[in-house]
């Protein structure tokens, strides 16, 4: 994965415009500040998108609103803390969206980028904000409906963590039985074969897909 987000910094992605990109304020965002960023979104909430980008000496701070300027999540992070090519949640400002970022070599700089309207983004996942109408066990017919008690086990834990908010953990000592096969993580690409990045050259869009024309 490390390699992949290097060869990021070089093309505008995860930003779907094919451009550098000139803020509100004048300032031109460079393509390594930020080399993956994906949402997780209702969809009743539309367009979203980075709304401001901040790095000072000791800060680096962004943004990510709808594209009426509603607030969607935030992420501020100590400069000195942060390691280029690793993945950082993002602070959501509702219980109904979700984030995540990898900043590249430019988070050495310093600079403001604001945009209006909201810089848009390649991956952006939606979600029906509708109620789930019932859960089931794959393999099974049975539906649950109405009150539904989940249960954990030697390995996996359940807990109401919030008032709408049910939160699924890792029983301590157990972490080794959701290694990957190789007993690694597996975005180190050290299970297996490692994956193809281009051919002649040519390197995949952002849903990983080389297009081969045959003439």
């Amino acid at each position: 994965m490390k390699e992949y987000w290097n060869e990021n910094e070089n093309k505008p992605y995860p930003f779907s415009a094919n451009k550098y990109y000139t803020a509100a304020n004048g300032e031109v965002l460079p393509y390594d500040i930020i080399c993956d960023l994906s949402l997780s979104i209702p969809d009743d909430i539309g367009q979203a998108g980075v709304s401001a980008i901040t790095i000072t000496p000791t800060l680096v701070s962004v943004a990510v609103s709808t594209a009426t300027g509603e607030g969607l999540m935030t992420g501020t992070f100590a400069k000195s803390a942060i390691k280029p090519y690793v993945v950082y949640g993002l602070e959501p400002l509702s219980n109904y969206s979700s984030g995540i970022i990898v900043f590249g070599s430019g988070i050495n700089n310093t600079g403001q980028w604001l945009f209006n309207p909201v810089l848009p983004l390649e991956k952006v996942y939606t979600y029906s904000s509708q109620y789930v109408k019932s859960l089931s066990k794959e393999g099974y017919s049975l539906n649950l409906t109405g009150i539904v008690e989940l249960i954990g086990s030697d390995t996996l834990t359940i807990e109401k963590t919030g008032e709408h908010e049910i939160t699924f953990g890792i029983v301590d000592g157990k972490e080794a039985e959701f290694l990957s096969p190789c007993d690694r993580a597996p975005n180190l690409d050290e299970c297996g074969e490692p994956p193809i990045r281009s051919i002649n050259g040519v390197v995949a869009d952002s849903s990983g897909v080389i297009r081969i024309k045959v003439s």
